[in-house]
């Protein structure tokens, strides 16, 4: 072999081993990616005790590989997903934090985050929640802040409770009053069923039933803070006002909020 054909065969076996070691990096980055750490969150089953509720949580990773690596912008895929817009050049081995909000609905959702790099390369990360909206106790008239006793001592006012996933007649609510002076019973025997949807996981049955309140003292001297709270877990407990009908203090009617869940 002459000289010339030999240099001609070592720059051709350089050449393969620079296409094929680049082609070897570019598959090694593709298939376990740049990041040491996980790229999918899945926050599982969540509860939804409104339309909809917030989850956070912070991805935290390192550069897996044996070369600075410079992340020039972060893309959320989805409205529902949140996450700062990082710029950082990370050297081999470096860590960082990427916090993330998820807002879930009724039903799986995945939320991909797009990480694009200064080599116009890019990897994605995934977060991931399955919504389960729970049942709902509320007033049958949200019109009113609260519900006022007669001078009788006597009051009733119709609930209502929105369940999902099932059609099945909702057990009875417990029911506390305050102060001791009243009482609280079902006049119906049962709750009526007021609507039933076709699909029963997004969309909600109405079953309503009526609460009779009674005062044995005089209604005029019930306490400002005088209340039913009727609780039917999982739903969260429903707490009235009572009022009597010479009362000025206005309070709310209230549920405990949806708690934005952390993980």
């Amino acid at each position: 072999m002459t000289s010339g054909r030999r240099i001609i065969l070592l720059v051709a076996l350089a050449a393969a081993a620079i296409v094929s070691g680049g082609a070897y990096a570019y598959w090694h980055f593709l298939l376990r990616g740049p990041f040491i750490g996980e790229t999918f969150h899945d926050f599982g089953d969540v509860p939804l005790y409104e339309e909809t509720a917030k989850f956070e949580y912070t991805f935290r990773l390192a550069n897996r590989l044996n070369r600075p690596l410079s992340i020039v912008a972060i893309r959320p895929e989805c409205g529902c997903l949140t996450a700062r817009d990082l710029k950082q050049t990370l050297q081999p081995g470096e860590s960082f934090e990427l916090p993330v909000t998820l807002v879930a609905k009724g039903g799986e959702r995945i939320a991909p985050i797009r990480v694009l790099f200064d080599d116009d390369t890019q990897t994605m990360l995934r977060v991931k929640a399955t919504g389960h909206y729970q049942p709902r106790l509320h007033l049958g008239s949200v019109a009113s802040d609260a519900v006022t006793i007669g001078a009788d001592g006597v009051i009733e006012f119709t609930i209502m409770l929105d369940t999902y996933e099932t059609w099945d007649e909702p057990a009875v609510p417990t029911m506390t009053t305050s102060p001791s002076s009243m009482t609280a019973e079902w006049p119906d025997s049962a709750w009526t069923l007021k609507f039933r949807p076709k699909e029963v996981i997004l969309a909600p049955t109405h079953w309503e039933r009526r609460v009779r309140v009674r005062c044995s003292g005089d209604a005029d001297d019930l306490p400002a803070d005088a209340s039913i709270m009727l609780d039917l877990p999982p739903a969260r407990p429903l707490v009235v006002p009572i009022r009597s009908a010479t009362s000025t203090v206005d309070a709310p009617i209230s549920s405990p909020g949806v708690v934005t869940q952390d993980q």
